[in-house]
């Protein structure tokens, strides 16, 4: 090292006679200076960077050789001089230059959207969950984030006949929060839906929609049950943040063997990120190139990928009077990580409840039957809130979670009885009146 120590370790990494491809690697992963890179061993940089070890090597040597240090100045791994780079950056590797028209007319004939089963919410993001970008959805504990999660999954099924994108999902649970019924309940759901909307085509099959009923049924003969809807969302379970980014730097691989896969969840990303690091520049390192990943696997392979993060709270001094200090609650991961995803919604819960009906099953006795009675249930108002997106304007939206799945607030029975949408606090008075 005596000869690195020599150098200028303060050495910009953007002053080097490198790649862009290169620099814009280890900008992306936090590294800054010449300094930063001497400090880190050729299989930690290998990590860092979510990088094959040989082809960390060959960076290595494209920086050495920019700047002018011998082999034995980095750490230990040693590279020969006549050692072909497998690294290829070039120039000719940038595409060619192309229009923002073309862009706009590529992403409109291509972009497709996993709808929620919540029109307001299907609205306020454009036509659904967008193919090709980085959704993410955040909130506080109870918010709706895996119920959300869940019914996109079962969504990103639908067929093409159907209006869907008829693809799979590898849904990453970090937190054990994966419930399976519920992906039963709103598949069973789907079915359901899917079977009226081809009644529908079928008796408007004389007005030209013939071809559009048989596309339906075709579709239909191989989706018709609730096994045909489980089997195309793949689960995987991660105990810690090793875990979840080998799965993530994986996904090439997984996408060769399950190639219909079009969505990935990972729910939720803040989990391990949050209470397994002491070291927050290594934490930050880390983070910046799974961001990285999640982006490349997104735009390349045009996968809708959806996260969940976390709420942490905030806490704002006045500066003229230290004693006056406000909370308030934000997306956990900090604002390095905020620039990564394309678009954010924040989850909450309301004050106020909606009754609906449901049907409601029981067991008789007596005529060994099951019984089937109509009930009503209050059920809490949610909401949903854009509050980044590069061309949707900031909005929020109502929603509720049913046995059925994510569903939007029924207008009829708002329009009909104004009174069913009472607060929390009400419906806990009322309760106690009838009871005394």
């Amino acid at each position: 090292m005596a000869d690195a120590l020599n150098l200028d370790q303060t050495l910009a990494l953007a002053t080097l006679s490198v790649s862009s491809t290169a620099k814009s690697l280890l900008r992306t992963a936090g590294f800054r200076t010449l300094k930063d890179v001497l400090q880190v061993k050729p299989m930690e940089l290998a990590r860092d960077l979510n990088m094959d070890p040989e082809m960390t090597l060959a960076l290595i040597k494209e920086i050495k050789m920019a700047s002018q240090l011998k082999p034995n100045d980095m750490q230990s791994g040693e590279i020969k001089q006549d050692e072909e780079i497998p690294f290829a950056y070039s120039h000719s590797d940038v595409g060619s230059p192309i229009t923002a028209l073309g862009i706009l007319l590529e992403k409109e004939r291509t972009q497709q959207h996993i709808v929620t089963f919540c029109q307001p919410l299907d609205s306020m993001l454009g036509g659904g969950i967008a193919a090709g970008e980085i959704t993410e959805i955040c909130g506080s504990p109870g918010a709706g984030k895996t119920q959300l999660c869940t019914q996109i999954a079962v969504d990103a099924c639908i067929p093409e006949a159907f209006g869907g994108i008829g693809g799979e999902a590898l849904y990453v649970d970090t937190e054990g929060s994966f419930v399976s019924h519920r992906v039963k309940d709103m598949a069973k759901a789907l079915l359901k839906h899917l079977q009226r909307n081809l009644q529908q085509t079928c008796q408007r099959a004389g007005d030209g929609n013939g071809l559009v009923a048989q596309k339906q049924k075709d579709a239909l003969a191989h989706f018709a049950t609730v096994d045909d809807v489980l089997k195309r969302i793949h689960y995987c379970r991660v105990h810690n943040y090793t875990e979840q980014l080998a799965v993530v730097n994986s996904m090439s691989n997984v996408l060769k063997e399950h190639p219909n896969i079009r969505l990935l969840i990972i729910d939720s990303v803040a989990f391990h990120f949050r209470h397994d690091f002491d070291n927050m520049a290594k934490r930050t390192r880390l983070l910046s190139g799974h961001a990285q990943a999640l982006n490349l696997l997104a735009s390349k392979y045009s996968l809708a990928v959806v996260v969940t993060n976390q709420m942490t709270t905030k806490i704002k001094t006045d500066v003229g009077n230290k004693m006056n200090s406000v909370s308030y609650l934000v997306p956990a991961l900090g604002e390095s990580w905020s620039h990564a995803i394309t678009s954010r919604v924040v989850l909450s819960q309301t004050e106020q409840t909606h009754r609906i009906k449901i049907k409601s099953k029981r067991r008789d006795h007596e005529n060994g039957k099951d019984v089937y009675e109509n009930i009503t249930e209050d059920v809490i108002i949610r909401q949903a809130s854009l509050v980044k997106s590069p061309s949707k304007q900031q909005k929020t939206i109502s929603f509720i979670v049913v046995q059925a799945g994510i569903r939007q607030i029924p207008t009829k029975s708002k329009k009909r009885n104004e009174h069913q949408h009472t607060t929390a606090s009400e419906t806990s008075d009322s309760k106690k009146r009838k009871s005394s």
